[in-house]
């Protein structure tokens, strides 16, 4: 996948409070078939099913990285207001 492929796959990933919702409702992955759904089918394309499983890696990846800008930024407002609370000598 390019960069570009991964911008937009950005653009589309669930909300993670919804993606919770999802899987408390249902079980399973958005997207990915339940057990009883690939057993009624009698069993699974094992292509398809990797490139969904490499999908759900690269949104992971990138709901990480998203993460992680989050914990750099709470981080940057820790350190500016433990600067501010330090006395003064």
């Amino acid at each position: 996948h390019t960069a570009a492929a991964a911008l937009t796959l950005l653009r589309k990933l669930m909300p993670l409070d919804d993606l919770q919702a999802y899987i408390e409702d249902n079980g399973h992955l958005p997207s990915v078939p339940s057990a009883k759904e690939v057993n009624e089918a009698g069993g699974h394309d094992m292509t398809a099913l990797q490139l969904k499983l490499l999908e759900k890696v690269e949104e992971l990846t990138l709901y990480t990285l998203q993460q992680q800008q989050t914990i750099k930024h709470l981080q940057g407002k820790l350190d500016e207001l433990e600067l501010h609370q330090k006395p003064a000598k």
